[in-house]
């Protein structure tokens, strides 16, 4: 029986296929049956759509295709060629992108020209459109046609070999512009999205947060200088105050914190176990969080006030800062401090400093970070009236006129 088979995904080794009418899938390895074994030179496995099976294939140095195919049932061989669906072609730069309303399956997007491989799946009222790249979906864009909300659940184009053309430039900042144009097309009220983007080191292949780089940068982070706005109206103003802190003041909080640390830790680390204290005010304030299950479900709420209620709890019950390497961090930091400080035409304001050290030697960058902020720990050295802690609400949202 023909089904409704179409490729979800490809890469070098394999296929998956998606069966858009039950969501089944299958993993098609390019190899001999066991996964394992390569196959001559020019041949590969396929899975057919019209008679779902697999055959080999062999395509020779002119192009053309000679078929051998191989039952699960039978060993005969069979001459007939494997019938793929086309994509459906939406032209974005023709406004006729009601067309997606009505499609589910391989798509080709044109935008500005260029064409785009997609997947569309129809479920209920909820369009969700997949651009699949090498290592991760370079997007997933998720339309809402009861609400008229729409939401960006991942964008991730650094590394992912997107199918978008080499020579195109800022390919995230078309693709939010594509996302723009349909959202458009199609009467979107909002759209929505958790920045979780990112920028890696090429001196040492580390990753840091694009969102408090941007924001250190310029004042605005690359979601806002796309369009987007804060829905924590408050963010921006702890991001001010953190841009603006003089970074002559971070030295001398940290001279004396080094000087303490090499006294004694054990007096730090006593100082950083207050916010064992906090905790035990938050159960008091919300015994409910004592309960792992209650805290589980939070997952998924999309109340406003639960889901920032999470976040200040996922925080505050994060796992303590290891104190072991802090005073070697420290030491290095400001020796880093001292030697942009030997230049008095560098300006005395930690956005400055930090934007100095990515643009002429990001690895410094990250050996500041990793005592200013820290991935994964709480801040319990740092005095928060020197340097408050950069808040971890990320949502934002971009209104649309209608």
């Amino acid at each position: 029986m023909t089904q409704k088979w179409n490729i979800l995904y490809r890469s070098n080794d394999k296929i998956i296929w998606i069966n858009y009418i039950n969501s089944e899938t299958k993993i098609c390895y390019l190899t001999y049956k066991d996964g394992k074994t390569p196959l001559p030179k020019g041949w590969e496995r396929w899975f057919s759509t019209t008679y779902q099976l697999f055959y080999y294939r062999y395509i020779d140095n002119n192009g053309s295709e000679q078929i051998q195919w191989k039952s699960p049932k039978t060993s005969n061989q069979y001459n007939y060629s494997p019938k793929i669906e086309p994509s459906t072609v939406i032209n974005l730069d023709l406004k006729d992108g009601d067309k997606i309303h009505d499609t589910n399956g391989n798509v080709t997007f044109v935008y500005e020209g260029i064409d785009i491989p997609c997947t569309i799946n129809i479920r209920d009222t909820k369009i969700q459109i997949t651009i699949v790249g090498k290592e991760d979906d370079c997007l997933e864009f998720v339309i809402d046609n009861t609400t008229k909300n729409a939401y960006i659940h991942l964008l991730a184009i650094t590394d992912n070999e997107c199918p978008l053309p080499e020579e195109l430039l800022h390919k995230g900042t078309f693709l939010l512009k594509m996302v723009d144009e349909i959202c458009r097309q199609l009467q979107i009220k909002t759209l929505q999205l958790t920045d979780a983007s990112s920028i890696t080191c090429k001196i040492n292949g580390i990753t840091v947060s694009l969102e408090f780089q941007s924001l250190m940068k310029y004042g605005l982070s690359w979601y806002e200088r796309n369009g987007f706005s804060y829905q924590n109206k408050t963010k921006k103003d702890i991001v001010n105050k953190i841009r603006n802190t003089p970074i002559s003041k971070i030295r001398e909080f940290f001279s004396d914190l080094d000087k303490d640390l090499d006294k004694d830790i054990g007096q730090v680390k006593l100082k950083a176990k207050c916010k064992i204290k906090e905790l035990e005010n938050w159960y008091a304030k919300y015994p409910e969080f004592r309960n792992k299950d209650y805290v589980d479900s939070l997952e998924d709420v999309t109340e406003r006030k639960l889901r920032m209620r999470r976040i200040s709890f996922k925080t505050l019950n994060t796992q303590e800062y290891d104190f072991s390497e802090l005073p070697y961090k420290i030491k290095i930091m400001l020796v880093i401090i001292s030697e942009y400080e030997k230049d008095k035409k560098n300006p005395d304001l930690l956005s400055d400093f930090l934007t100095y050290l990515w643009i002429n030697n990001c690895s410094k960058y990250v050996e500041v970070m990793s005592v200013l902020y820290p991935k994964n720990y709480i801040r319990t050295y740092i005095d928060q009236n020197i340097l408050p802690d950069f808040p971890t609400d990320s949502y934002m949202i971009k209104v649309f006129s209608i």
